[in-house]
């Protein structure tokens, strides 16, 4: 053994650095550890805690079917946790950046791109794939099968293609009762052939009874659950809008039946773009509460495509964004909405970016980000950026081009050429199978509206009016290698926009050609912008265009002129003489744009006015001389005109004479609303100016008289029936309730000398001085007008209204006489008019007030008892009766008919002071109410302060023992008191210096 072997090793050496270096290294190690492990139990934490605020918000305003923002962004943050961190993953980001490819490339080849075509292809295979599952499970057989897969093929084929074409219904309809009267019990079938049978009128809840039905059978059908989501939005639409509460309360019932729908299309990602299509359809027709409580059942679900509620999420912040900002130049932006602005957009920015990075095949979000890009918010990638992303995932998405021409408009900091030129690239495409072509007529509708100076046109723009005629040439072409049918604006689409810039633009010849070549397939609503005579404009253009353009505007002038008072059977024989010259010099032009066959129309309107004779509407299309406003008008001689408007369109339809008329006139009209759900807001007549946007409105058009529509609900819980009470209405006042029931028939007359008008409903009757006189080159509209948010009907309208023997005359009575005439003067020209009418109620009810003025109260009595055997309901009676009462001192009765006046009319001084004065000074006590009378005597000197009313009011205050309150009032009172009413006006001072109150005579004998 060597000696080597027995000796000891040698001590290690430390090195004390490394010793020190290592502590510090693991100090460090778990001071990073403890850190990360605090952040993730931190953010655990806030996860949870998050969860329970949800939940918690949940268990309440949830429960109630109430969803308010700030629950919206509980959801959203919980959404985002999970968001955020998939968002940071390799994977995420690698998706993400092979999105941004077209960054610094030009636009892609329009032929191997994704198309609106090829979506909605895609959307009927999605769903048609119901009819795949009726084939392989239902329980149908022989006839009921076969008659089955005819209704179910013919239905979904509609749906997805022209869900909303009312025209379609009675046939679908039609097949889906011949499946059920073949033998069909499929819950499918059922399901679809009871939302056709409400449409078609049937009673709600029987439809009702049928669909749960349906919906318990399907639950073991096997059937895809999109099913069982249709049928319980059925049962939704079933109830009627106005009842806010139990629609909300069915959307919470079928919430869950469309998060299962969605779960299941989850499996698939190849449907999640017709997924969204369906969710978006949902989401945009529902009103902001519902969207609430849809957004937040789909923000919940956890198992459903992220994609879907990320994007809709990011619409939301993204529209509350711009909400809290405003449309106002950013100068004019508070510090406060610009913190909004910002706060919002970075959670649409967070949503929306996290869905594209998914989905970058979907246009959804980045079209969204569009809009936010332009308001420079975001993650720094400008408008061209999303605009490009979004045309790769679908070529031809309107909204982003809309958006993405918006943000080249000078305002945000583009300009004018960038817009054009935009245009031309769409153009140059020729794919007119597309909207793509078309959108250089949005870009020169978007110059226009943005880029002109005030007073400018189209025709100051010359690169624009080149555009058009570009548009023109390639369209042409289309047209001859393709056929009309082959392009995308066979379905009308896109011409009434052409014919408006062509206009504009000068192109008057051009326009001409497209009227001849399109005829009546026009958007006519959109033709009467500013309420110009869309269809007879048209007409009158076409004619200029084949004929002698200057002798035909000049004759057109004269012709549609204001008819003033001297205007008779001359004039109109020379505009005889000057029709018959121009059209024997024009082409004939058969069809719906014959000018000469609406100025013939027109002449014998003008022929029957001159001679004082009734005109009358005929009730036949294509109803030459008149103009319909509406996107839906009938004529029937039958029936009448029936005119409708769809939700989404302007809210006013009306009928009008295409004279000029000019007062003094009158007019009378029948009018019935077919459908009261929904029920227009206003129906009757109104004058406007041609330029003006509401027929309407005010200050722009005056109501010389309508039926003005409040709801009401009869039995509420049972069949739901709408009934409507309406106000008689003009020029901003109200008066007395008329019941409103569907297809009831309402007659309306009405009279105006130009600075007052007489307007009568029924047995409802006004008369009213106008704060102005009526414009001249004025107009006068049967029509109606709804609410802007109106919700739309079975039909898909705004609402309809018919109406029918409809006519106008020149008024020949003279003037009414001012109310300060002498009263013998006014009585004489009120009986007058009785005698020549004896249907006048204004005028029989102004006899009967001025029999009371002269104290003829019996004859007074008799008059009202007249006028209620003709018209039973007639206001301002029991006003007159219960002064004609008070003085022959039957102040029981009278004070009846004043309770009944006040139903009618809370706002007749008049009626007020004689109700407060029986109630403060009533000889009998038991009739007295001196609190009540006060109150009725004081609303009656607010209203008007005359002689009357304050002498009322005295009398009340007295009665109270308010004694210089009272001497106060009747000193008033006798200042402006009549010679008639002096000596007891001054009787009552006394009594009041003398602080005694006032008593009316004793009474005489009730009867």
């Amino acid at each position: 053994m060597s000696d080597h072997e027995h000796e000891p090793l040698p001590a290690p050496r430390v090195n004390l650095r490394l010793l020190l270096l290592g502590a510090v290294l693991i100090s460090l190690t778990a001071g990073l550890g403890l850190q990360l492990w605090s952040a993730f139990d931190n953010a655990r934490r806030q996860r949870d805690e998050r969860a329970a605020r949800l939940a918690a918000l949940q268990r309440g305003p949830v429960a109630r079917g109430f969803a308010d923002d700030s629950l919206i962004e509980v959801a959203s943050e919980v959404r985002l946790a999970t968001a955020r961190s998939a968002f940071a993953s390799v994977a995420a980001q690698r998706v993400r950046k092979q999105s941004w490819r077209f960054w610094d490339q030009s636009l892609p080849t329009p032929e191997t791109i994704r198309t609106q075509a090829t979506v909605a292809e895609e959307y009927l295979r999605f769903r048609l794939r119901e009819l795949e599952a009726y084939r392989t499970r239902t329980q149908d057989q022989g006839p009921a099968r076969t008659a089955g897969e005819a209704f179910l093929d013919a239905y979904l084929r509609q749906v997805a293609t022209r869900p909303n074409d009312p025209r379609a219904q009675p046939g679908l309809r039609d097949l889906a009762t011949k499946a059920i009267d073949a033998g069909s019990r499929d819950p499918m079938i059922r399901v679809h052939h009871a939302n056709l049978q409400w449409e078609g009128g049937r009673d709600r809840e029987e439809c009702r009874t049928l669909i749960l039905e349906a919906l318990r059978d399907l639950a073991d059908s096997g059937y895809p659950r999109i099913v069982a989501s249709y049928g319980r939005l059925y049962l939704r639409d079933f109830i009627p809008a106005e009842d806010s509460d139990r629609r909300v309360a069915a959307l919470r019932d079928a919430l869950p039946a469309l998060v299962a729908w969605l779960e299941e299309e989850a499996a698939d990602p190849a449907w999640t773009r017709s997924s969204m299509e369906r969710v978006s359809r949902l989401y945009r027709s529902w009103p902001a509460a519902d969207r609430r409580l849809f957004l937040l059942a789909l923000t919940e679900a956890r198992a459903i495509d992220p994609y879907i509620p990320h994007t809709l999420l990011g619409e939301v912040f993204m529209d509350q964004g711009w909400s809290s900002r405003g449309w106002r130049w950013a100068a004019q932006v508070r510090p406060d909405q610009w913190k909004g602005f910002e706060k919002y957009m970075q959670m649409a920015t967070d949503h929306l970016e996290y869905a594209w990075s998914l989905r970058p095949d979907l246009p959804y979000a980045p079209a969204l980000m569009i809009q936010i890009a332009m308001g420079g918010q975001g993650s720094g990638e400008g408008t061209r950026f999303w605009f490009l992303q979004t045309i790769e995932a679908q070529y031809d998405d309107a909204s982003a081009y809309e958006s993405y021409l918006f943000s080249l408009t000078t305002r945000w900091g583009g300009r004018p050429g960038l817009i054009l030129g935009t245009g031309r690239f769409c153009l140059e495409t020729d794919r007119f199978d597309t909207r793509i072509p078309y959108m250089a007529l949005e870009a020169v509708d978007t110059h226009r509206i943005y880029e002109l100076d005030k007073g400018e046109t189209l025709a100051d723009a010359p690169d624009a009016v080149e555009l058009l005629r570009k548009f023109l040439t390639h369209r042409k072409a289309a047209i001859a290698g393709r056929g009309m049918a082959a392009l995308h604006e066979a379905d009308g689409s896109y011409r009434s926009l052409l014919l408006r810039l062509l206009e504009s633009a000068g192109l008057r010849h051009e326009a001409a050609l497209l009227l001849t070549e399109v005829g009546e397939d026009l958007n006519w609503i959109d033709q009467r912008k500013d309420n110009r005579p869309g269809r007879y404009l048209a007409a009158r253009l076409v004619a200029e265009d084949a004929g002698d353009a200057a002798a035909i505007a000049a004759f057109d002038d004269r012709l549609r002129g204001p008819l003033l008072p001297g205007f008779g059977p001359a004039d109109v024989a020379l505009l005889e003489t000057e029709w018959t010259a121009l059209r024997g010099r024009a082409p004939a032009q058969p069809g719906p744009h014959d000018y000469f066959r609406h100025a013939e129309a027109m002449l014998g309107q003008l022929r029957d006015f001159a001679a004082g004779n009734w005109v009358a509407l005929r009730a036949e299309a294509p109803l030459w001389g008149w103009e319909p406003y509406a996107d839906e008008w009938f004529a029937d001689p039958e029936v009448g005109v029936t005119l409708s408007a769809r939700a989404a369109r302007a809210p006013l339809v009306c009928l009008r004479p295409l004279i000029g008329l000019q007062p003094p006139l009158e007019a009378e009209a029948v009018l019935v609303i077919p459908d009261p759900a929904p029920y227009p807001g206003a129906v009757g007549i109104g004058w406007s100016r041609e330029g003006d946007a509401q027929v309407f409105s005010r200050p722009q058009g005056l109501t010389l008289g309508a039926v003005e529509a409040s709801l009401s609900m009869r039995h509420p819980e049972k069949k739901l029936e709408r009934r409507d009470r309406g106000y008689v209405s003009h020029v901003g006042w109200h008066s007395a309730n008329l019941p409103l029931e569907a297809g009831v028939p309402h007659r309306i007359k009405f009279k105006t000398w130009g600075t007052e008008v007489e307007f009568q409903v029924d047995d409802l009757a006004r008369s009213e001085p106008l704060p102005a006189g009526l414009e001249s080159r004025g107009w006068l509209a049967f029509g109606t007008v709804s609410p802007q948010d109106q919700p739309e009907s079975r039909g898909r309208r705004a609402g309809a209204v018919i109406f029918r023997d409809v006519r106008f005359r020149r008024l020949d009575a003279p003037r009414p006489p001012a109310a300060g005439l002498p009263r013998e003067e006014r009585l004489q020209y009120w009986s007058a008019r009785m005698t020549r009418d004896p249907a006048d109620l204004i005028a029989a009810v102004q006899v009967a007030r001025l029999r009371v003025e002269g104290e003829e109260f019996e004859a007074a009595l008799a008059g009202t008892d007249a006028i209620r055997q003709q018209w039973p309901r007639a206001n301002k009676v029991p006003a007159i009766r219960g002064a004609a009462l008070k003085g022959l001192r039957r102040y029981e009765e009278a004070l009846r008919e004043f309770e009944a006046a006040g139903e009618e009319w809370e706002d007749d001084p008049e009626s007020d002071g004689h109700w407060g004065e029986i109630l403060s000074s009533a000889p009998q006590e038991s009739l007295r109410d001196p609190q009540r009378g006060l109150s009725k005597s004081e609303f009656a000197v607010r209203i008007a302060r005359t002689p009357h009313t304050c002498a009322a009011f005295a009398a009340a205050q007295a009665a109270q023992g308010n004694f210089e309150q009272a001497v106060v009032l009747q000193e008033e009172a006798i200042r402006g008191a009549s010679e008639g009413q002096l000596a007891e006006f001054r009787e009552r001072l006394t009594l009041y210096q003398n602080k005694q109150p006032y008593r009316l005579p004793e009474p005489a004998a009730e009867k």
